[in-house]
């Protein structure tokens, strides 16, 4: 997932480029609505060995996961957004 959101981001910014001159910055976000527990790097540094050495040069990614398994029911009618109400219909699906 974490190679798939790279690359996501980086096609995004190579559509933007044809049209503009500064690119917008991008918040990465996962929406895991699965059963099983989710245990897969959400950041580079998790994977590249060393790169905290190269300090400031060192390439740097993450994005921020949703689990809809973190939250109870009663917690995701509490929050009352659009990501809660689509969390929602995903759990009375299951």
């Amino acid at each position: 997932m974490l190679y798939r959101m790279i690359e996501y981001t980086l096609l995004l910014y190579k559509e933007l480029e044809k049209t503009n001159k500064k690119l917008p910055p991008v918040f990465p976000i996962v929406l895991y609505t699965g059963s099983k527990k989710w245990n897969v790097p959400n950041d580079i540094n998790q994977i590249v060995k060393g790169n905290e050495l190269l300090k400031e040069y060192g390439l740097k990614f993450k994005y921020f996961l949703l689990d809809v398994n973190k939250y109870t029911k009663k917690q995701l009618q509490e929050i009352g957004n659009i990501i809660s109400t689509l969390f929602l219909a995903e759990i009375i699906e299951s």
